[in-house]
């Protein structure tokens, strides 16, 4: 697309209308969420038939959709969960789990695409008549990250095809074997030959960076995390974003793998599961607090920080306090909540 129309290219976090606490609130309407989910993705959209997914408990995802003067924008999104899945508090909003960072390269998929494997829009790619490429990378090998993939409708499908990255998983066998190991007996009852798609399984590197088309250049650092994790860095048209989750900070010693991940960087999404507080007695469980985002974003000179990986023990009330609290520390932080662009 070089050398064409120019690309305008923004990050567009803009909030909804402030997180009211509520006593009350309609059971299974979009964005409440469970602890109990287990299907949780976040995804980059990289290009019009590729889509860059890491696993997480929260849902991002990456997309890019062409402006009326033949540019690009790059705009995020929050989402909940779907109408069929129950929330068991009534002072939750589900803000603490599902996240979605939107923006498209080209605009050739579809708007209604969601980030959660089970939502009725991921869903809908199964029917979609145009059938592209895809290349899931996964941030860690953790069941509370990898378990939708079997709910996937369509890597079922024997015309889609998927590239699945991992770049954690070489000690364990490597990604196939973390993703086949969890659709074994008694585990699960559909073993991973009933995948019908074309699946292709590839470990890379940590550390290091690949590129894919139309100018999109992914990046990785390993994070802190038990059985390790990665982190990921998008850069596209002289824009960024970072997704930065499950990683465990050590309190005084910045990161650097996570300072040289996402420096200078427009965006980053940031595992802010405690408060500094908190994270005095959850040493060693392997995350981290929002605190420490914005300690790390300053330090690298980032534009706005996400915070989100929300604790489920964090109800609204608790995230409005947070949010004023990041907003006084820092002002480019902003907690992920439901229907966020």
């Amino acid at each position: 697309m070089a050398g064409s129309v120019p690309t305008r290219f923004k990050v567009s976090m803009s909030a909804p209308a402030p997180i009211r606490p509520s006593s009350r609130r309609r059971p299974g309407s979009l964005g409440e969420t469970t602890a109990g989910d287990a299907m949780r993705q976040i995804r980059f959209t990289a290009c019009p038939w590729e889509w860059l997914a890491a696993s997480s408990p929260s849902c991002t995802l990456l997309r890019a959709e062409p402006l009326g003067c033949g540019g690009h924008e790059l705009q995020g999104q929050v989402l909940g969960r779907p109408r069929q899945h129950r929330l068991p508090e009534p002072d939750a909003s589900g803000l603490w789990r599902q996240h979605e960072l939107r923006g498209n390269v080209a605009g050739w998929l579809p708007r209604a695409v969601r980030c959660r494997l089970r939502h009725p829009h991921v869903r809908s790619l199964a029917e979609a008549q145009q059938y592209r490429p895809c290349r899931p990378v996964v941030s860690h090998g953790h069941w509370d990250h990898i378990n939708g993939l079997p709910f996937f409708s369509p890597i079922y499908h024997p015309h889609r095809s998927f590239l699945i990255m991992a770049g954690h998983a070489e000690h364990t066998g490597g990604i196939r074997r973390v993703v086949s190991g969890q659709m074994t007996t008694p585990n699960f009852p559909v073993p991973i030959e009933a995948m019908k798609a074309k699946v292709t399984y590839e470990d890379f590197n940590v550390g290091g960076s690949f590129r894919l088309d139309q100018g999109i250049t992914i990046r990785t650092a390993a994070l802190n995390h038990p059985n390790g994790a990665t982190g990921y860095r998008v850069d596209y048209a002289g824009r960024s974003a970072c997704y930065v989750t499950d990683t465990e900070h050590v309190p005084g010693k910045p990161d650097q793998n996570i300072l040289g991940l996402i420096e200078g960087a427009d965006l980053v999404i940031y595992d802010s599961t405690y408060t500094d507080t908190e994270f005095m007695s959850k040493i060693g469980w392997g995350h981290s607090t929002w605190q420490e985002g914005v300690r790390l974003c300053q330090a690298a000179n980032v534009k706005t920080l996400a915070i989100f990986h929300h604790d489920p023990d964090h109800d609204d009330s608790f995230m409005v306090d947070v949010e004023a609290q990041a907003r006084v520390m820092w002002p480019g932080a902003i907690v992920a909540r439901d229907g966020m662009r």
